[in-house]
């Protein structure tokens, strides 16, 4: 494993950038926040859906970045995947090298990485089935999957973060790791990412319509871009955590998932069915107002009134 290994050198040189240019445009990204994004319970048979991701400065993903794969490379791991890790699969598999001391020492430097070298993360996680029960199934059909609820909810709470560093930095802009696959839309099966994009900007227009806050979307793959590690492993724990509150209320919260919420740098919702119901109900006051003629400026400005926090 290269240590001088670079998801953002190469992004570089995809844009074909010299090296004037890379030094200008990572001065540049200095500026901004960067998030990086990674979804988790997406298959049928999931009980909870999820997504998370971490949020910093272009120096921070490159620190991160180096001691990520330092670490990788002192454990002898190509692809960190924490189902993986805790499942004893994959790379994880060999019990004889892989002690419970390891495995502990391993889970507490990722862990410490993630908490340390990134300013915030963000997550939210929501019940399968009470998504299915609480919103109708015209909600549902238009949605195509909860997986883009979480995304309405993580937007949502990184636009209403009160750091005054928002006023200051350039629009944050998102890095999401690739999903295979398509879904039926209409006559056409569409990807995931044309989805997922489509539903980004619908998001950003309505609820940062001059773009001040929210950037552009990418997708990439943690092979390419180590950071998506980090959401990954936050993801997992953010999941985990909401189906213990849910089955299992009175169990004690992970220690990985603790060393993560340290110095509170987690901005993570739950969403109860309460919270579910008005997102539905937002929906379609939506979709009237639509029918009536009103322009996307002129929906958004009704619903606030009404979901003035929503």
């Amino acid at each position: 494993m290269s240590l001088v290994y670079s998801g953002v050198r190469r992004l570089a040189e995809l844009l074909r950038l010299d090296h004037l240019a890379r030094r200008e445009r990572l001065l540049m990204l200095f500026l901004p926040y960067n998030a990086y994004m990674d979804e988790s319970g997406t298959h049928d048979e999931s009980e909870v859906v999820a997504l998370a991701g971490y949020l910093t400065t272009y120096d921070g993903w490159n620190d991160f970045e180096d001691e990520w794969n330092q670490v990788m490379c002192h454990y002898r791991v190509n692809d960190f995947h924490m189902t993986d890790f805790v499942g004893h699969r994959e790379e994880f598999d060999d019990n004889n090298y892989w002690t419970p001391e390891i495995r502990t020492h391993l889970i507490e430097r990722v862990t410490g990485i993630c908490q340390q070298k990134t300013t915030i993360g963000v997550g939210c996680a929501i019940i399968k089935e009470q998504y299915e029960r609480l919103l109708s199934p015209k909600i549902r059909e238009d949605l195509k999957h909860p997986y883009y609820f979480c995304l309405y909810a993580c937007l949502n709470m990184l636009i209403n973060w009160g750091d005054q560093r928002l006023a200051t930095i350039k629009p944050i802009q998102f890095l999401f790791d690739q999903k295979p696959g398509r879904f039926r839309l209409g006559s056409l099966k569409v990807r995931w990412q044309t989805w997922a994009t489509d539903f980004f900007h619908t998001i950003k227009d309505g609820l940062d319509e001059n773009g001040l806050i929210v950037g552009g979307i990418t997708f990439g793959s943690r092979q390419d871009y180590p950071q998506l590690r980090a959401a990954d492993l936050l993801v997992y724990e953010v999941a985990r955590l909401r189906l213990n509150l849910w089955k299992e209320p009175e169990r004690d919260i992970r220690r990985s998932m603790e060393v993560l919420k340290k110095d509170m740098n987690l901005m993570v919702s739950f969403p109860d069915e309460k919270e579910i119901r008005n997102f539905g109900r937002i929906i379609e006051m939506a979709a009237e107002a639509s029918a009536k003629g009103m322009n996307d400026q002129e929906i958004w400005a009704e619903l606030r009134k009404e979901f003035p926090k929503s």
